[in-house]
C-alpha cells in the first residue's frame, strides 16, 4: 500500500501561491499547481484548478481543518464509497 500527500498551494501573506515541482530531468514528475477541484468527467473524474470550476460541483470536501473534524465517516461508509462504481470505467 502506498500513499502520498503533496501540497499544490500555500497561503502567504493572505495570498494563495502555487506550489509545484517541474524537474528538468523527468517531465513525468511534473506536479499540478494551485488550488484544485475534482469534477465528474466523461464517466470518471478530472482534476482542474479551483478557479476554473465555474458552476460545476467540486467533489472534494473539507474533512479536517484547523484542528476541527467536519466529517466523521465510519469504516463501512468509506468502504462503500471505495466500492462505488459511479466513476470507475
Amino acid at each position: 500500500m502506498q500513499f502520498a500527500m503533496k501540497a499544490s498551494a500555500a497561503m502567504v501573506d493572505g495570498l494563495w501561491r502555487d506550489v509545484y515541482k517541474d524537474p528538468i530531468t523527468d517531465s513525468g514528475k511534473r506536479s499540478k499547481r494551485g488550488r484544485l477541484a475534482l469534477i465528474p468527467y466523461d464517466g470518471s473524474v478530472k482534476t482542474i484548478r479551483e478557479q476554473d470550476l465555474g458552476e460545476r460541483e467540486n467533489l472534494l470536501r473539507t474533512v479536517f481543518k484547523d484542528g476541527e473534524l467536519f466529517i466523521e465517516d465510519d469504516f463501512d461508509t468509506i468502504r462503500a464509497r471505495a466500492n462505488d462504481t459511479q466513476f470507475i470505467n
